[in-house]
């Protein structure tokens, strides 16, 4: 057990807050619930903690990389400055460092990181969470110091006023539990993650809320302790105690009576810096019927012309055939990326990936960002996401404002999985207002689909076809080293090798497909599937041979960027096929207007009839971005910043030193002569996309180690 700092003002070596709604407007008077979320609970008035990238070094020391950063929360202004000192080692006491608070810079230029520290004066410790960068700067070192890429620390401590502390880590796993709650919105002991609220060390707090009716209130209690705590939940005069082991979970499901209920949280325990979460809080009251039930459907890695409303065979998609048949096909539909995260944020904030950032100068959606998630969460409904693979995960930001959140066994959930955790979650609340995300990632390689899929699609008989050849022969063995080569695209096409790629890859979509019809069976059985928002799309394509490439990113070809988008409107019946030009950003809108809400400024439109036919939209576009979360594979790479301006029949890729233009005929896209020069194109997207915007200090994507090895794993890295 660590011993507490001492002195007038306390701050706690595994840093917390009291944040994010306390500043938020009171509900009106007719609201039913207003329960907190995404809020800490501590006595300490100034609490600190190191994000993820802060690591061990040898046992005893700390170090990051390019960029780290510490999230500092203040709950009432001090009179005393907050110093930060940290004693490099080794190369790193030659290292030139920036600081920023806030965005803002603390230095007036690059220097090393000496005994005066880091002081941020006490006028800027306003009540609120505020976050203090430390970044690399290696333009400003001499050439011989930059290939020293870790910046060692032994000590990393801070004061204020008479107090002292200094970071653990014997502690490193609290900081990440709580770093993660600080930095993502949720938290968790296991893949399951949730929002909520925290509790640091035995504390209490209390709401009051108005019911119509009676309900039942859920919560997941996760003590993250090295003792046994007790969490006692008091609802007006009846009282509920829960004991919770060490890092264990407790599902609670409590009733509460019609009328306005005071609501008590306790929570008692041996250990005084012991982390509890009151995860996942949700009041059910059976309200599914007001509000239309919303599901955004994401086919990771699945090409357009990989189902059958689009061509494909149609024993490769027949539930997402049945499903386009009563629904709308959209047949020009765009991502925004060749890639999943930019991709996905795309979609949910309707803004394109140099507007929302991530993936292009940050590697997670940020704590203002206005999401679907946020938004319909704000009106009431159980947010649930479950991610398929991992670049969809917690930790890029993409289950922020989630009530809860699923995150995928290791890399990679795959669809009979993801489909099982969706129905686990609709037995429990199908009768709530819900808003579902789920991202199938089976298609996304390597490609192995369970066998009755590959003999579907003729996969055995494609095998034989290519044994002895190289990179192929080994390929139908399962052998990841030839996988690799696939991968990035090192292997030579031979017909055989194509052929058979082509086949697993579609067998990865019959068996995803397989799995969502799963889905909407138990949709229809839940009596939501009438009633629901259906929509159903992919993040990007696959090439899978075209121009003897392979995989995905890097490019923005067509099979990478032309994607399926199939909308089932509520009590939809008849299918409809729609041939304007629209894009992953028009999701945002779209689920906002079916809802009758207010749609905020965005890039994109509504897919309905009304808001299509009130634009001319004659363009949209597509990026590519080389960041550290996202190095570009040679052989598919074009540029470090790769741009796209689609039209119906005519595209243009433009980059800083080059163009490259298509023209569609007959249904297929051939090289033709472009009527911009790249110069002025860039300078058209520089104000329409802010190409150049370069405000945030996070460095384009700096991940820690553990991310670093799903990309790895996922075939980002090589």
């Amino acid at each position: 057990m660590l011993s507490r700092p001492t002195g007038a003002l306390t701050l706690l070596l595994a840093p917390f807050l009291i944040l994010s709604l306390a500043c938020r407007p009171e509900p009106p008077a007719d609201s039913s619930v207003e329960l907190p979320l995404d809020q800490v609970f501590a006595q300490e008035n100034l609490l600190v903690i190191p994000d993820r990238r802060w690591e061990p070094h040898d046992g005893d020391q700390w170090r990051f990389r390019s960029s780290a950063a510490f999230h500092v929360v203040v709950q009432e202004a001090p009179t005393e400055p907050l110093l930060l000192n940290l004693s490099p080692v080794g190369p790193t006491e030659k290292h030139l460092f920036n600081a920023f608070w806030n965005d803002e810079p603390l230095f007036p230029s690059a220097r090393v990181l000496g005994d005066d520290g880091i002081e941020i004066p006490s006028a800027s410790l306003t009540p609120g969470a505020h976050t203090l960068v430390l970044r690399r700067s290696y333009a400003d070192e001499p050439q011989a110091q930059r290939g020293y890429h870790d910046n060692v620390f032994p000590t990393v401590a801070w004061s204020s006023g008479t107090t002292t502390g200094q970071l653990d880590l014997g502690r490193l796993d609290d900081y990440r539990f709580a770093g993660d709650f600080l930095s993502y919105g949720v938290t968790g002991l296991t893949k399951q993650k949730h929002s909520g609220w925290l509790f640091v060390g035995p504390t209490q707090t209390a709401t009051e809320i108005s019911l119509p009716g009676q309900a039942t209130f859920y919560l997941e209690l996760e003590n993250y302790s090295a003792s046994e705590a007790t969490f006692e939940l008091a609802a007006s005069n009846a009282v509920q105690t829960y004991a919770v082991g060490p890092r264990e979970s407790v599902p609670v499901e409590l009733p509460i009576p019609a009328g306005t209920t005071r609501l008590a949280f306790e929570v008692s325990g041996d250990d005084p810096n012991g982390l509890y979460l009151w995860g996942s809080p949700w009041m059910a009251q059976g309200r599914g019927q007001e509000k239309t039930p919303v599901v955004l459907l994401t086919v990771d890695t699945t090409r357009r012309d990989a189902l059958s409303p689009y061509g494909a065979r149609a024993d490769v998609s027949p539930h997402l055939g049945e499903f386009a048949a009563g629904a709308t096909v959209f047949e020009e539909a765009h991502s925004t990326a060749p890639w999943t995260l930019p991709s996905h944020v795309s979609m949910f904030t309707g803004k394109y990936p140099s507007r929302h950032g991530v993936g292009v100068w940050s590697s997670s959606v940020e704590a203002d960002e206005i999401t679907v998630a946020r938004t319909l969460r704000d009106e009431g409904y159980l947010a649930a996401g479950f991610a398929g693979g991992d670049l969809s995960s917690y930790r890029f930001g993409v289950g922020r404002f989630f009530n809860r959140f699923k995150d995928p066994d290791r890399f990679e959930t795959r669809g009979d999985h993801l489909t099982d955790y969706a129905l686990e979650l609709l037995e429990r609340f199908h009768d709530e207002p819900l808003f579902l995300f789920l991202n199938y990632f089976d298609a996304h390689g390597p490609y192995e689909a369970p066998v009755e899929f590959e003999q579907r699609l003729g996969v055995p008989e494609l095998a034989a076809a290519v044994e002895g050849q190289p990179v192929w022969g080994p390929l139908a063995q399962r052998d990841k080293a030839a996988w690799g080569a696939v991968g990035r695209s090192d292997a030579e096409p031979t017909p055989e090798g194509v052929a058979y790629l082509r086949a697993t890859y579609l067998a990865e979509v019959a068996f995803m497909d397989e799995q969502i019809g799963r889905f909407f069976a138990e949709l229809k059985a839940r009596d939501l599937y009438d009633r629901a928002l259906i929509i159903v799309t992919a993040d990007h394509g696959e090439l899978l041979g075209e121009g003897s490439h392979f995989g995905h990113s890097g490019r923005l070809d067509p099979e990478l960027v032309e994607v399926p988008l199939i909308v089932k409107w509520p009590y939809q019946k008849e299918g409809r096929r729609v041939d304007d030009l629209v894009s992953g950003v028009d999701i945002f809108a779209t689920i906002l207007r079916t809802l009758g809400l207010e749609v905020p400024a965005n890039d994109g439109t509504g897919l309905d009839d009304e808001a299509l036919a009130s634009v001319e939209r004659r363009q949209v576009f597509m990026e590519e971005h080389e960041a550290r979360v996202h190095p570009l594979n040679p052989n598919l790479k074009i540029a470090r910043h790769l741009y796209g301006v689609q039209r119906l029949d005519f595209r243009q890729l433009v980059w800083n030193g080059g163009e490259d233009c298509g023209r569609r005929e007959n249904g297929v896209w051939q090289s033709a002569p472009c009527t911009s020069g790249y110069q002025e194109v860039l300078a058209h997207l520089e104000k329409v996309l802010d190409v150049n915007r370069n405000a945030k200090v996070e460095d384009a994507g700096v991940v820690s180690r553990e991310v670093e090895e799903s990309l790895r794993a996922l075939g980002y890295l090589h």
